[in-house]
């Protein structure tokens, strides 16, 4: 009887196609193709909200012009609670295109491609995502949301709990936590 791979195994296996395409590839563009902010909450109130993260991604090969694009969808929502159907409270959402120059574009499965949008695609927008996450929020005259790092093991941590408002700290406390942020874990 065949032995099933172990998930590590069988990760790898995932990895080894787009280790391939990423050894080709150069990254030439990343480019902003949509964003969107909306904030539902009076200035100044208090709440602690959870927080959910999502990305999806779309990945084309381009052999007339030797490149792949991806689009990578990254979004934030945050509710008062865990249910989906809860009202949106916060809600952050940016789409990048990412070119990357690839001469052997034609020599890929589109599963190999897809595996690579996804993973190489994200990992490759990610600081663009966090700094425009955090960004926004601070404009929305929020504390400042920073996305966690992202992780190609746990694909991207799902939801995070977070309060609205910073909270009022005795000096001695502020000088015990300076690098605390305002997210609640």
């Amino acid at each position: 009887m065949a032995k099933k791979p172990s998930k590590a195994q069988s990760g790898t296996q995932t990895l080894k196609p787009v280790e391939s395409i990423a050894k080709t590839v150069r990254l030439t563009d990343v480019s902003v193709v949509q964003f969107h902010g909306e904030k539902n909450l009076k200035d100044r109130e208090d709440i602690r909200l959870d927080v959910a993260y999502s990305t999806r991604t779309k990945t084309e090969a381009l052999p007339t012009e030797k490149a792949i694009k991806v689009l990578a969808e990254f979004e934030m929502a945050a509710r008062q609670s865990k249910d989906d159907s809860s009202p949106l409270v916060v809600g952050i959402s940016l789409n990048l295109a990412l070119t990357y120059a690839c001469e052997s574009v034609g020599e890929f499965s589109p599963e190999a491609l897809n595996d690579f949008g996804r993973l190489n695609g994200v990992y490759n927008a990610w600081p663009y995502w966090r700094e425009f996450l955090q960004s926004s929020t601070v404009r929305m005259g929020l504390p400042p949301l920073i996305a966690p790092p992202f992780r190609i093991a746990e694909q991207m941590p799902k939801r995070r709990a977070i309060r609205t408002a910073a909270k009022k700290r005795s000096p001695k406390s502020k000088q015990a936590k300076p690098n605390r942020r305002q997210v609640v874990p």
